[in-house]
């Protein structure tokens, strides 16, 4: 996966949320795209991989808005990116870890449809068309997350190149 820059990322992120384009993103978006996740896995919305991916995403938000310090819980873009760059970027591993990990494992681990600890290229590209990314190089990044050469992702290689992403 190649790596955005510190705000970037962010930007890009809210441009995916923002499904409705209405300039500003609010926990129904964030429901949505993990809502989306789910369907696409073909998991049912009440396992406890949804559950703890629907509460992941909640979760996420929930913070970026406190460091938002919004009155309404939507976010324009400028909020977005500014509270995620403080939250997150700005904080290094810390950040990624207390805000991050617990919503990049849910995924990886909703994406391991089969539960051998293993994300296939095909549940890779999934998840990357579910969250809006462009997947016309999912076979080059797939390789290139692969860092053990074994011909398979693992989830904790899936979120050390997430990690790697976000960080920059």
């Amino acid at each position: 996966m190649a790596t955005a820059g510190k705000g970037q990322i962010f930007e890009l992120r809210f441009d995916q949320f923002d499904v409705n384009q209405d300039g500003r993103i609010d926990r129904s978006d964030f429901e949505q795209e993990a809502n989306r996740l789910i369907r696409a896995f073909g998991s049912d919305p009440e396992s406890p991989r949804a559950l703890v991916l629907k509460q992941s995403y909640i979760g996420v938000y929930e913070y970026i808005v406190s460091k938002a310090d919004v009155k309404s819980g939507a976010l324009s873009r400028e909020e977005f990116v500014a509270a995620s760059k403080a939250a997150i970027t700005d904080r290094g591993g810390v950040g990624f870890a207390e805000v991050m990990a617990p919503y990049v494992y849910a995924c990886a681990n909703l994406c391991d449809v089969d539960g051998d600890g293993m994300i296939s290229q095909d549940e890779f590209s999934t998840w990357l068309t579910v969250i809006g990314a462009p997947a016309d190089a999912v076979g080059e990044a797939y390789q290139a997350i692969d860092t053990d050469k074994d011909g398979k992702v693992s989830i904790d290689e899936f979120v050390s190149a997430v990690r790697s992403h976000v960080l920059g």
